[in-house]
């Protein structure tokens, strides 16, 4: 059982130190690659804030595509590489650079199946026959930048900060960088064979599987969490090697992040590879701009930050990784700076401007000028804190435990403080670390709490973003209370307690009237969030399944909320092409059946979803069949995400 692997684990402190930095790659970008200048920014005032803030590596593109446009054989131009590297050096800066970016005439055709999104050019991986070609770039740029690089030795004006370590690629598990079909023996030739010719220049590089991320559209199925599955089958071939896996482990708060890098080495684990050591490459968060129109869909789904809570998350999430027991050492935040509404860059999904929040991500404000340094904000001073507590030794012995057994182990000091809410008997709560609000801390009394309009002693009660919540009390007396992040209503195999307070103690004098009338009604049984862990689609032949009028399919669960079944919704849909005359051909999806099920927290358990009777008349006349199935997750508690996964039947 995957669990068992993963908790089996121990795993050692590495040996090197942390090293902390930012992605650069807008700054570099925008006068290059994008071919704005007219919106490019001096890098200067950003470097040099990075190192004011005690950074050591800044991430960026080494681009392929800027080197060798020109064809197979062709000499390198190394103006743009040139460039990097100087400036970084100058700032006393290391480049981790991301060996990705394939120019026209090597890259593989595009791969666009019905329903699917189109790649961006740029990113369309090298085509197979290429993949000799992409290995003797990176061989190049390591006889370039690397330990004894040609330049380094042609610029001794320079202080000398060879690359050490090489990404092969970005995020190769999602479509959008895969080419719609992320597979991991593809990757994996590619990245063999690249790290093979850096190492033959430079024996001690560490060679980096690219920026796994936790998920998003794979196969064309959107919201696929696959982080985990597809480092599984790339960590079990047989003869694998590598340095360590880049990971971007993005979350809507601490607890999310923890359970996306857990996810990553229990694929590791799965795998009999819990050496491997994770190095985070990107996280970040968007800061929301005040001119957000509140009807915009970024501001109506609540995914900006306020300056404090994006802050808190730099600071906690940045000790939670540094202080874990999980092998590796860096934590480099996305990004330096980024356009924000009046710069000029790519989008390339053609959102407006404050739905794509990766406008708003940048650590350090839009426009800084030449001969300056970029101002402090508040997330660029709670990261330098950071930074500073990791040099001071704050995050020895690296024992939280996120990558290992749950039990045991040290958690990080939050803070509490209740003064009485409007309500009687009841509590206003704030929960804190190092002066930022904590989200989705659970708050838990020494006798049943609950909120005031839910069930007390059932519905869990957890912090908003802004680090507050209300709780009231169910009996009279004493009272303590305290917060913890992780564990408790969370699933501690899926996030455990990396984070807990002390005891605060009220007295509670008089009971508060919980509904209207003061007739607290019967309890209303809980409805458990819940985290969908796998989903096993049966082997099945096409007439079988119209036979029997069903798709079957085993569902594993783990839940985020207190143990109980979860209820979920399951659909099944093909892809179906309609032309008008003179117009495009147009993708929509046919519902084929659904089904709603209720299923226990971790037991696996076969679910039929029933066919429409439209959809058993269209799989008759269908010799082959690519389907999607979806689960939905209602109410569901952060880390959790939608699940969809393609389903091929033939008769």
């Amino acid at each position: 059982m995957v669990l068992g692997l993963l908790l089996a684990v121990t795993i050692a402190a590495p040996a090197r130190g942390s090293d902390f930095g930012l992605n650069i790659q807008s700054l570099v970008n925008w006068d290059t690659l994008w071919g704005q200048p007219s919106a490019s920014l001096p890098w200067e005032p950003y470097l040099d804030a990075m190192r004011r803030d005690g950074m050591t590596v800044a991430r960026t593109d080494a681009a392929w595509s800027a080197a060798q446009p020109g064809g197979a054989g062709t000499a390198y131009d190394w103006t743009l590489h040139d460039r990097i590297a100087g400036n970084l050096a100058r700032a006393g800066l290391r480049w981790l650079p991301v060996v990705d970016l394939t120019p026209a005439w090597a890259a593989a055709p595009v791969n666009q199946p019905p329903g699917c999104e189109g790649v961006i050019a740029r990113y369309l991986p090298p085509a197979p026959g290429r993949f000799d070609d992409f290995a003797a770039y990176a061989a190049a740029l390591a006889a370039r930048y690397g330990a004894n690089g040609t330049f380094w030795s042609a610029h001794p004006e320079l202080p000398k900060l060879p690359i050490t370590q090489y990404e092969v690629w970005n995020e190769p598990n999602v479509d959008a960088y895969w080419n719609n079909d992320p597979n991991p023996a593809s990757y994996r030739a590619l990245y063999d064979k690249t790290r093979a010719a850096i190492r033959a220049q430079d024996p001690a590089a560490r060679v980096l599987v690219g920026g796994v991320v936790w998920g998003g559209t794979v196969h064309c199925a959107a919201n696929t969490p696959n982080a985990a599955s597809w480092l599984q089958r790339l960590a079990s071939q047989p003869g694998w090697e590598t340095d360590g896996v880049a990971m971007h482990p993005y979350g809507a708060s601490a607890a999310g992040v923890v359970a996306n890098v857990r996810e990553l080495r229990r694929g590791l684990a799965a795998a009999g590879r819990p050496d491997v050591p994770l190095e985070q490459t990107e996280i970040g968060w968007a800061l929301q701009p005040a001119d957000a129109p509140p009807t915009s869909q970024a501001v109506v789904s609540g995914r900006w930050f306020t300056p404090s809570q994006r802050a808190g998350a730099y600071a906690l999430v940045t000790d939670v990784l540094r202080a874990a027991d999980c092998p590796g050492t860096d934590f480099i935040g996305y990004a330096a700076v980024e356009r924000e509404r009046n710069g000029v860059g790519e989008n390339p999904l053609g959102l407006p401007v404050f739905d794509f929040i990766e406008h708003w991500m940048g650590v350090y404000g839009f426009g800084a000028g030449a001969g300056t340094t970029a101002a402090p904000t508040d997330t660029s001073r709670a990261f330098a804190a950071a930074i500073a507590r990791d040099a001071a030794g704050r995050n020895a012995p690296r024992d939280l435990r996120v990558c290992g057994a749950p039990e045991g182990g040290r958690v990080l000091a939050l803070d509490l403080t209740v003064a009485p809410a409007a309500q009687t008997g009841c509590w206003d709560a704030t929960v804190g670390y190092l002066g930022y609000p904590v989200a989705d801390a659970e708050l838990r009394g020494t006798s049943a709490i609950g909120t005031l309009t839910g069930t007390p002693g059932l519905d869990p009660v957890f912090t908003t973003r802004d680090g507050t919540a209300t709780f009231c009390a169910t009996q009279l007396g004493d009272l303590a209370v305290r917060a913890q992040l992780g564990g408790w209503s969370f699933n501690p195999d899926l996030v455990p307690p990396v984070a807990r307070s002390p005891e605060v103690g009220v007295q509670v004098a008089s009971l508060p009237v919980l509904r209207a009338g003061g007739d607290p009604g019967p309890p209303a049984p809980p409805t458990p969030a819940c985290v969908l862990n796998r989903l096993d689609l049966p082997r099945q032949k096409l007439s079988t399944v119209v036979k029997r009028r069903r798709v079957a399919t085993v569902v594993r669960l783990a839940n985020l909320a207190p143990t109980g079944p979860c209820q979920t919704t399951l659909t099944v849909s093909i892809p179906v092409k309609t032309k008008k005359k003179g117009k495009k051909t147009k993708i929509s999806e046919a519902l084929l059946g659904t089904a709603t099920a209720t299923i226990g927290a971790t037991t696996p358990q076969q679910v039929a979803i029933r066919l429409t009777s439209a959809g058993r008349k269209r799989l008759k006349r269908e010799r082959a069949v690519t389907a999607t199935v979806r689960i939905g997750l209602p109410q569901a508690l952060p880390g959790a995400q939608a699940y969809a996964r393609q389903l091929r039947l033939r008769r």
